[in-house]
């Protein structure tokens, strides 16, 4: 239960606001394998859009979403970071300290764990308004709870993308706490136009019935599970297919189980994709089998792409996910819930159609861009003025 000092941003929609910011973006890096950084580049594109100054600050500068900010027309400042208990950590806070103060920056967004912590110490160095978001549930390591919780009790304003990711925070700071979930682009509501074309270029039939997941290929995703339960549908409906999108360091492991199991006709492989949301539009069924999660964009999209899901009921899935109604919500400790769920969608295209149709109108309703955005930009507004 969160407690009641948790809020969810209030709505802010209307005209463009007469107040422009400059605004200070902190990423740990450029890579485009992550939703955080998706979410980040996206957000501050719709800000530039409606007339923000944004500049992006990122620990690592090597990776593909710096193209993106290109487009966007923002400026990325690189401040290299090897370690976070180092002279060089001291270093380059110091110097985005004076950053911030040089381009008299109005806001500071730190979206990850590395550049909370040094984003954080430079924005209180600075005496900058400080936004902190957390987009996941758990820690690999003891130092990133560490570190990103001295991040939080240094943060103006925190920020989580879902109710399940708030609860997560520490009593000490959850007055501070504001929820905004990860928004939906509109092209993504148009992604099933091209569903024909594209079905025959992944080689798939007109009753071919296709589960598809997009997730990095790590273990925390538990694509094994999903293969055993995969296999089992497989063998008691010949239509079933499994379309696999996404690239990481379990693709080796992955296509020996595939081809152990018999699969190689059945499930394909199709590596890392710009834009992987469009592939949803040759699915008939998004999949999700992670152990833990935060507010995954892959079922956002999957979902505004009118699919039906099958997903672990973990973390933040839970505020997306209405059991029985846009989806199905299983246990991510066995195969066996992922098997009646995707048996029962593999046979039945009219609860498909139902599910898929209650999700969109779902994702229209609360995940839409335009207010998203309308509303982070509020929450600025009011950092500001109570700087």
């Amino acid at each position: 239960m969160i407690a009641a000092s948790v809020r969810t941003v209030a709505p802010a929609l209307g005209v463009r606001s007469p107040e422009r910011l400059t605004i200070a973006t902190c990423i740990d890096s450029l890579s485009s394998s992550g939703g955080t950084e998706l979410n980040a580049v996206r957000l501050m594109s719709r800000l530039a859009q409606r007339g923000h100054r944004v500049i992006c600050l990122t620990l690592n500068p090597t990776g593909e979403m710096g193209a993106r900010y290109a487009e966007a027309g923002i400026p990325v400042q690189a401040f290299p970071l090897g370690s976070l208990v180092s002279m060089s950590a001291i270093r380059q806070a110091r110097a985005m300290a004076c950053f911030f103060r040089r381009e008299h920056v109005d806001v500071v967004h730190a979206h990850d764990m590395y550049s909370n912590f040094i984003g954080g110490i430079a924005a209180k160095t600075s005496r900058s308004p400080l936004l902190v978001s957390k987009r996941w549930i758990g820690y690999r390591q003891v130092r990133h709870r560490i570190t990103d919780f001295v991040a939080q009790l240094l943060a103006d304003q925190l920020l989580a993308n879902s109710p399940q990711v708030a609860g997560t925070f520490s009593r000490l700071v959850r007055r501070k706490v504001a929820v905004l979930p990860n928004f939906v682009d509109d092209e993504v509501f148009a992604a099933a136009e091209g569903r024909e074309s594209l079905r025959r270029e992944l080689n798939y039939g007109n009753t071919d019935v296709v589960f598809a997941i997009v997730a990095m290929l790590r273990s925390e995703k538990q694509h094994h599970l999903l293969l055993q339960a995969f296999a089992r549908v497989a063998g008691t409906n010949a239509s079933a297919r499994l379309l696999i999108v996404g690239d990481g360091p379990e693709r080796e492991s992955l296509t020996h189980a595939v081809n152990a199991m018999g699969l190689a006709e059945r499930v394909q492989f199709v590596g890392n994709v710009t834009r992987a949301w469009q592939l949803f539009g040759a699915a008939d069924v998004a999949v999700l089998s992670s152990r833990h999660e935060g507010s995954p964009n892959a079922l956002l999209e999957a979902m505004a792409t009118g699919l039906p899901v099958v997903a672990s009921g973990v973390g933040g899935i839970l505020d997306i996910v209405d059991d029985g109604v846009n989806g199905i919500l299983v246990s991510p400790h066995s195969p066996d819930g992922f098997v009646s769920a995707m048996t029962m969608y593999a046979a039945d295209a009219r609860q498909r159609a139902t599910a898929g149709r209650l999700g969109q109108d779902k994702m229209r309703k609360l995940y839409g861009a335009d207010a998203a955005v309308a509303r982070i930009e509020a929450l600025y507004m009011s950092m500001r003025r109570a700087a």
